[in-house]
């Protein structure tokens, strides 16, 4: 009887051992957050805070003290800005309004610097722009309104902005569009100063002006808040 005793308590036992493997989470099948490469999370810390005076375009911002930032790792489509200019180069106009909408003026950012990279070309100070904990940078990768560059510089954030950029080509987002394996996403038109997101073929998205005009998708629009418009909820 002892024995037969012993014999269910190691099968109870042997039970009990097998659940909890079952039971035990697997690691790597969550979803990764924004700030994550290589499995691990990345905290953006800046090295300064400053406020944004305004934004030039896609990869280049003023700040109030009068310094020109230019963004690391990235290069934007060029945009018309002054009498002469070269026309604006496809989704230039999207990656400015994109960046304004993240950081309209009066907005506070971090800056954090690398040692062996510190200005760029005609006296531009070079950095990663964090809002909101996250970096700018690689948000712009991410939507497709910038490429990686790093111009022959070693970056601490390679990694994770090289990251950004594969989820913009395989999804096809922004100047990637038709070059992923995925579907290019559905895109919706918002103003750089306005509340709302509409239909890109909607009455209403034709009368934003060109130099407002920002295509975005639906995410990117809820990210920044915007609201559907009625040519979207209808």
């Amino acid at each position: 009887m002892r024995i037969l005793a012993n014999r269910n308590m190691k099968a109870q036992l042997w039970s009990f051992i097998l659940l909890a493997i079952v039971l035990l989470p697997i690691g790597g099948c969550g979803s990764k957050d924004s700030g994550e490469a290589g499995g691990e999370k990345i905290v953006f810390t800046p090295d300064v805070t400053t406020t944004v005076k305004y934004v030039i375009d896609g990869d280049t911002l003023v700040t109030e003290d009068g310094e020109h930032i230019r963004f690391l790792g990235i290069d934007s489509p060029e945009i018309w800005k002054k009498k002469g200019d070269h026309a604006d180069e496809p989704w230039g106009r999207d990656a400015a309004n994109y960046a304004k909408m993240l950081m309209p003026p009066g907005t506070k950012i971090g800056l954090a610097f690398e040692a062996a990279a510190t200005e760029g070309a005609y006296g531009r100070k070079l950095a990663y722009v964090i809002v909101d904990g996250e970096l700018v940078n690689g948000l712009l990768l991410k939507e497709g309104y910038a490429v990686y560059k790093d111009f022959g510089n070693k970056l601490k954030y390679k990694d994770y902005l090289k990251k950004s950029q594969r989820k913009a080509r395989v999804h096809s987002k922004g100047i990637w569009g038709g070059k992923g394996s995925v579907k290019p996403p559905e895109y919706f038109v918002a103003s750089k100063n306005g509340k709302y997101y509409h239909a890109s073929d909607s009455e209403t998205a034709g009368k934003i002006k060109k130099k407002n005009k920002v295509r975005l998708t639906e995410t990117e629009a809820k990210r920044l808040k915007l609201k559907p418009g009625s040519s979207v909820t209808n």
